[in-house]
């Protein structure tokens, strides 16, 4: 039985990185480049809403398709990340053997309990973002929105993806919520972040005093730029001090507030 802990992670981040150290990539990952080396067909297709990506087993090739109505086009952040999160289940060992047995439809979502989808995501966000050339990447910088959109750019990822990542490979300890119709759906934090007991409840509002609070009950306090808090407006804390927060918010129904010590 496998068990998605720290060790498989990591195990996960070695497995990619030496498959990217076999090609000459700078910066940005191509997966079609890795597939065409592995003699995995892959196909760009119009299949409605029925999956973003799918590897599928026919006798004796595996096929990797990648959803056009829902990643939009070839070389987009989501197409880039899905056609990865594929390459994840053509190379992970236990995801081949399953999948000869049954297609896998893949439909990103950040809360899957699925682990062989959350091993993909995985999979695909160390792949397209290395582990060391990604901390590399972050060395000295300053944490910010601004550095997340710079390193966006720089591997050609989504914003969201790139949070994510940086939990895992960052350099600053970090704890990121996720808010859709101002209600927690989902966070998750660092393993260096010092604060563990949350005071938002999933399907909940922020804190009133947080600076998303603050903006959910007055959206005239739609504060972009990095703001001081205390502990004690996210955290049941005894021990008082000040961390930042900084929230981007999207014009899709959801925010994501990104909170850090100095």
């Amino acid at each position: 039985m496998i068990i998605f802990n720290k060790a498989r992670k990591e195990f996960i981040d070695l497995f990619a990185e030496d498959i990217v150290k076999q090609f000459d990539f700078k910066e940005v990952i191509i997966p079609e480049r890795i597939a065409e080396f592995n003699e995995l067909p892959y196909f760009f297709d119009h299949y409605g809403s029925y999956f973003d990506g799918m590897l599928v087993w026919d006798k004796s090739q595996f096929y990797a398709h990648i959803n056009l109505d829902r990643v939009i086009t070839n070389n987009s952040p989501r197409s880039r990340f899905t056609f990865a999160h594929e390459l994840g289940h053509f190379f992970i060992e236990e995801h081949q053997i399953a999948i000869k047995g049954a297609s896998h439809p893949s439909k990103y979502r950040i809360d899957d309990k699925n682990l062989m989808e959350q091993e993909a995501n995985y999979f695909a966000a160390s792949l397209l973002m290395p582990y060391n050339q990604f901390k590399r990447a972050c060395y000295k910088r300053k944490l910010s929105f601004v550095l997340i959109e710079e390193l966006s750019h720089l591997f050609q990822t989504s914003s969201l993806a790139t949070i994510l990542r940086f939990i895992v490979a960052g350099t600053y300890p970090v704890m990121v919520s996720f808010f859709e119709n101002k209600r927690l759906k989902w966070f998750d934090r660092s393993e260096d972040f010092p604060y563990k007991v949350f005071k938002s409840k999933i399907s909940q509002p922020p804190p009133p005093t947080s600076v998303l609070g603050e903006y959910y009950l007055d959206p005239e306090k739609k504060f972009t730029t990095i703001e001081r808090i205390n502990t004690d407006d996210w955290f049941v804390t005894n021990f008082k001090t000040t961390l930042n927060e900084q929230c981007f918010y999207s014009d899709y129904g959801y925010e994501i507030s990104m909170v850090w010590p100095d």
